[in-house]
């Protein structure tokens, strides 16, 4: 027996049972392209899956969004460097498209303006759409002068950083 939506599934004397979820567990999510089917991965981009977490993230999806939402062309002092065809097909690749934060926890009725075509906002998260993050990661690296390492959640370090972060930290109570 599988629990619903929502619910969590729990043994009992008189055999399985069903409970509503008072307080879920954290809700992951992926910004995604309604229109393109595609989305950015946080975990590739050195950041949580949770909102906050990519709300703290120094690089995370923020970045990203900058990189597929600016205007393509140069236009002066300061712009992102389109010379490469990576960037050329990075830079600006979601300008003008729908574009959503889509939580693992999704309802169907959270996207308005649902188009012909969409997905149930509920199915989106697992989709099995493009992930573009790969060639976003490539544009940062080459903006910011600096390297996602590791594999799974990743790490950015600029160019000529050392690793500051401990490999272990131990707390000791008085």
């Amino acid at each position: 027996m599988r629990a619903p939506p929502g619910a969590i599934m729990r043994q009992t004397a008189k055999g399985p049972e069903t409970t509503e979820r008072t307080s879920p567990m954290g809700q992951y999510h992926l910004t995604v392209n309604l229109d393109k089917r595609e989305f950015v991965h946080p975990h590739k981009l050195a950041s949580g899956l949770k909102l906050w977490e990519q709300l703290a993230c120094e690089i995370g999806p923020g970045k990203a969004l900058i990189v597929l939402l600016a205007h393509p062309e140069r236009r002066g002092g300061g712009d992102l460097d389109t010379s490469s065809e990576l960037a050329q097909r990075t830079i600006g690749r979601w300008r003008g498209d729908r574009i959503a934060i889509i939580g693992d926890y999704a309802e169907n009725g959270d996207l308005p303006n649902k188009q012909p075509g969409d997905l149930p906002a509920s199915e989106i998260y697992s989709a099995g759409w493009l992930d573009i993050t790969d060639d976003v990661c490539a544009v940062i690296e080459h903006e910011l002068q600096g390297k996602f390492t590791g594999e799974g959640w990743r790490d950015f370090r600029r160019d000529g950083d050392e690793d500051q972060r401990p490999d272990m930290v131990l707390e000791i109570e008085a």
